[in-house]
């Protein structure tokens, strides 16, 4: 029977940090969208051999894949980009004081590669299923605005793409997506610590990027998958779109300064069942940098705006160049 989209589906499977690359079945479906595309590389030879039609000697140079899984981000399935592209084996702390809730501390690293999860993908619909193995994360970004959900996009890079079948074991997790408008933001010069400035009723939209550095390296092994992945420079930027007032001015001369800063957003879910020092579900993002460049006023619905960009580096001073918490009721392992 030919497949439809309705019937499409993307599963995940935690793999082995030990071995990487070996095949598991998926133990979660993804709450969004997503196809895989194969990237096998095949070249066909240049030849002279007096023929328009030349001949069909080709070979595989290489295989790859890679899927860009987007959704209405919750705060579930945004762990998923974080262990695959920030920091790996990254467990669940319990509330410390006896609530439900577990948080999950995601550190970019500063001064060595660090550790990352991978994963088995499972993609296709109802006609048939094709599967990719050592799936890293080497970009991802959250976005928002005003009355919607954040917008979480990431790219999984794979081994090689094959035909496969999808888990007979894989859940449809429960997930509370994330609203913007339940955000907060807080900015500070690096000398301060981070969350001591909340700055209220200006932010309008945001854009984080996140190129997490990971990258695949292919070397001569026989298999003309790609042997294994480093990270390189990461970049991090974020997008502000301001409210023109009193903080977006503030900015933009901390901006013309130079000036360090170090900035908080948080997202706020419902409560926990059992609130302890946790109170509800959030995602929390930290970074240090300085402003990269600001742009003149715009306006939006007849209403002055101004957006700025945010480019995170390491402040020795606040100790800090990006981190992400999450705070999930009742999550003691990532599904």
């Amino acid at each position: 029977m030919a497949g439809i989209k309705a019937l499409r589906k993307v599963g995940l499977g935690l793999e082995s940090t030990s071995t990487p690359g070996t095949l598991v079945e998926a133990s979660t479906w993804w709450r969004g969208t997503g196809t895989i595309q194969d990237n096998m590389e095949t070249v066909f030879v240049e030849e002279d051999i007096g023929n328009y039609g030349g001949s069909n000697l080709s070979y595989i140079a290489k295989y790859g894949g890679e899927i860009t899984l987007e959704q209405d981000a919750n705060f579930t399935q945004v762990l998923y980009p974080l262990l695959a592209g920030v920091q790996g084996e990254v467990a669940g702390v319990a509330d410390t004081a006896a609530g439900t809730g577990y948080s999950y501390t995601f550190t970019m690293p500063t001064t060595a590669q660090g550790v990352f999860a991978t994963y088995t993908i499972e993609g296709g619909d109802d006609a048939g299923a094709e599967t990719m193995s050592y799936c890293f994360v080497p970009n991802f970004s959250i976005s928002g605005a005003a009355g919607e959900a954040l917008q979480l996009s990431a790219t999984f890079r794979g081994q090689q793409v094959i035909t496969g079948t999808f888990s007979d074991t894989a859940t449809l997790p429960t997930v509370e997506p994330i609203l913007f408008s339940n955000g907060a933001i807080w900015i500070d010069p690096d000398t301060d610590a981070i969350g001591t400035t909340p700055k209220s009723n200006t932010l309008l939209g945001m854009t984080l990027d996140v190129n997490t550095g990971l990258t695949e390296v292919y070397a001569a092994n026989a298999t003309k998958k790609f042997a294994f992945v480093k990270r390189v420079k990461p970049v991090i930027t974020l997008s502000i779109t301001f409210e023109h007032d009193a903080t977006s001015i503030a900015e933009k001369a901390a901006w013309r300064a130079n000036s360090a800063r170090v900035l908080r957003l948080k997202f706020i879910g419902s409560a926990m069942a059992t609130p302890g020092a946790l109170l509800t579900n959030f995602l929390q993002i930290d970074l240090a940098g300085k402003w990269e460049t600001f742009d003149k006023i715009g306006e939006q619905n007849g209403n002055d705006i101004v957006t700025g960009v945010f480019n995170a580096g390491y402040s020795s001073t606040a100790a800090l160049y990006a981190q992400f918490i999450a705070a999930i009721d009742a999550l003691a392992t990532v599904p």
